[in-house]
């Protein structure tokens, strides 16, 4: 086996963007256990050895953060995409920080968190904190903020070999520690805990074009969703501050605790209910403790500290692009893997935005683009039923209608069973807007989406009520009874508890692992971690054929956010139909591969701005109307 591990020392990042590359090193290892290292311009020489390596199907490639220094090399060379995404398809590329994030995972962790290193405090993911945990070794000192690693800017314009020692040897060393870091981990872990690391590598790439590449911002829409907050906060701030529930402090609103406390406690001996209280005993006044209180001020609170929120998390990430660094695009950074196999975003979260009027409408295409999003129909309880099926050998009535009928409506049909009448009945009444289908259909949302990840009858109550359904803990019961028996899952339970007692869950297909697992969590992960596994298979696809495929229709086009079972990708106006058709069967095609015995759809919606709202239908000529 022939190994190379490579690193990129770039200009400083800027807002998740692909910084400028300024050097690559690598370091080397044949099949004969000879080593080389080398340290290298970003020339046309680098260029064609980037290139043999990526295409030698004999070669791992080992890297950390090789989501990073990917983008950077692709972006530095675009012929290189190819390449890249091939050598990712073969699974040749290694990243020594998800191996040891699935490892962590696969012992129960979330891999997260910080170490100390003599003093210094360091991510237990870091190349720093893997030398550590790995060698004893301290490289810290070489990652602080006035060392060499912050100044290659300064060395941008000078050759190589006028470069100081401790300039060429920090980039050299950084690849050697990425190379012997992965040696030992070969060797200490094992296999079964990093199942798939080799996909996630791909994945993560697929997710920081998403990210660096960005979203358009309107400008104007922000100003007008900055006045409408500002003019909120103050009409929700005024009385509050009238009843001392807020307070000004060194000319800042501030919530007046104590006040706030002894209105929690009054609210709660009021409707004699038991007081939330925090771990430490205090009178609790988080969200679910003001939201269960009923009372008036105290939900105004909560519409207050929610304002607040979008103004300072969203509004001031979005009007940061218009700084001078910046370039009219917001851009996020992911994280190809939670404990669920989930992922997540950050600065800002763009796979959680709130709600609110006019939030996404802040988003728009480039110029002569528009967004073909496209999300999957139901992805979590199709592979709900798929996981059944894979660990017990069953097939339950989910599965059973989704093949009868992929575009199967799972959440009629269990309100139809509460209702005593037949699936066919509840459609055409749904069809005629029937009121007392929708309050019932809406009560089975929460069922659906409640009742598989092992809630109780007393944690659903708290649940249903975020659908509007407010329930006795002997209905939530009797619910729960009702949804189990109509869908044939008890044994989902059996095998969630068994998998508490033996202490870990496997995801089907990927066969990921997740130690020391609750109840609640050996439910929720197989589920959810195969539906993230699909819809990422989906993104790195998609992705392959925007960058590299110059025969797709998405070719040109370039995904913008990645939303757990939706992907929004800005296509050039002309291309948008057939873009919009060939994203569909990506993503069906990709999911399909996890869920091999259960029907998957996916619906896509053309629009000239980001909105919930957003609907397509196919005109007279087959084509999907733009929304917006």
């Amino acid at each position: 086996m022939k190994y190379v591990a490579i690193d990129t020392e770039t200009h400083l990042i800027v807002d998740n963007n692909v910084p400028a590359p300024i050097c690559l090193t690598a370091f080397l290892m044949d099949d004969q256990d000879n080593t080389d290292s080398f340290i290298a311009r970003f020339d046309a020489s680098l260029y064609a050895w980037l290139k043999s390596i990526f295409l030698d199907t004999s070669r791992t490639i080992i890297m950390h953060n090789a989501a990073f220094d990917l983008s950077v090399i692709c972006s530095a060379y675009p012929t290189l995409y190819a390449p890249v995404f091939k050598a990712l398809q073969e699974g040749r590329v290694h990243d020594t920080g998800i191996i040891e994030k699935l490892h962590k995972i696969a012992h129960g962790g979330e891999g997260v968190g910080m170490m100390d290193v003599n003093g210094s405090k360091v991510s237990k993911l870091s190349l720093a904190g893997l030398v550590y945990k790995y060698f004893m070794i301290d490289i810290t000192a070489s990652k602080q903020a006035d060392s060499v690693r912050y100044n290659y800017d300064s060395l941008r314009t000078q050759s190589l070999d006028i470069w100081s020692h401790e300039a060429k040897i920090y980039a050299v060393y950084d690849a050697m520690y990425t190379f012997l870091v992965y040696q030992v981990q070969m060797v200490q872990i094992p296999q079964d805990e990093i199942m798939g690391h080799a996909k996630q590598v791909a994945y993560d790439f697929a997710l920081r074009l998403t990210g660096s590449h960005g979203i358009c911002v309107d400008q104007s829409k922000v100003e007008s969703v900055k006045k409408n907050l500002e003019d909120a906060i103050k009409e929700t701030a005024a009385p509050l501050l009238e009843k001392g529930i807020l307070k000004i402090e060194k000319n800042e609103i501030k919530e007046n605790k104590s006040i706030l406390k002894a209105k929690v406690q009054s609210a709660y001996e009021s409707m004699k209910k038991e007081i939330k209280k925090t771990n430490s005993g205090e009178i609790s006044v988080d969200k679910g403790a003001l939201e269960e209180s009923e009372d008036a001020d105290l939900l105004s609170l909560l519409e207050y500290r929610e304002v607040t929120k979008l103004l300072s998390t969203y509004i001031d990430s979005v009007e940061m692009v218009n700084l001078p660094l910046m370039d009219g695009r917001l851009r996020c950074d992911y994280e190809v893997l939670q404990a669920t196999g989930r992922t997540s975003s950050k600065d800002p979260n763009l796979q959680n935005l709130p709600r609110r009027e006019g939030i996404r409408d802040c988003f728009v295409p480039s110029n002569g683009f528009v967004f073909v999003a496209c999300d999957y129909d139901a992805a979590e309880l199709r592979t709900l039923a798929q996981c059944h099926y894979s660990i017990t050998g069953k097939e339950s009535p989910l599965l059973s209608m989704y093949k009868k009928d992929s575009g199967f409506d799972p959440h009629t049909w269990f309100a139809c069973k509460m209702l005593g009448i037949t699936y066919e009945e509840g459609m055409t009444r749904k069809a005629q807007g029937d009121k007392e289908i929708k309050k019932q259909r809406q009560r089975a949302k929460a069922c659906n989406f409640g009742f598989p990840g092992g809630m109780g009858a007393s944690s659903f109550m708290a649940y249903a009520k975020g659908y509007g359904v407010t329930l006795t803990r002997d209905e939530a019961q009797e619910l729960k009874n009702q949804w189990f028996d109509a869908w044939h899952l008890w044994d989902w339970l059996d095998h969630a508890q068994d998998a508490q007692d033996q202490g870990f869950v496997i995801i089907p297909q990927s066969q990921r692992k997740r130690g020391r697992v609750s109840f609640t969590q050996a439910c929720n992960t197989p589920f959810q971690g195969l539906a993230s596994d699909g819809a990422k298979e989906a993104l790195f696809r998609v992705s392959f054929e925007c960058f590299a495929d110059t025969k797709s229709s998405l070719y040109d086009s370039r995904p913008v956010v990645f939303i757990h079972d939706e992907i929004i990708i800005e296509s050039p106006e002309h291309k948008a139909q057939e873009a919009s058709r060939r994203l569909q069967e990506v993503m069906i095609e990709a999911m399909q591969l996890f869920c091999p015995d259960t029907p998957i759809e996916a619906s896509p919606t053309l629009m000239r701005q980001w909105s919930k709202n957003a609907e397509s239908k196919l005109d007279n000529n087959g084509n999907y109307t733009i929304w917006g």
